[in-house]
């Protein structure tokens, strides 16, 4: 399961990234 998670967050970690920043900056805005 740790393996998994680890992979998953290498693969795509600009897209969560990207995400959060988002609706981050939606929010301030």
């Amino acid at each position: 399961m740790s393996q998994i998670s680890h992979a998953r967050r290498g693969k795509e970690p600009s897209a969560c990234g990207s995400a959060i920043r988002v609706l981050i900056t939606k929010e301030l805005n």
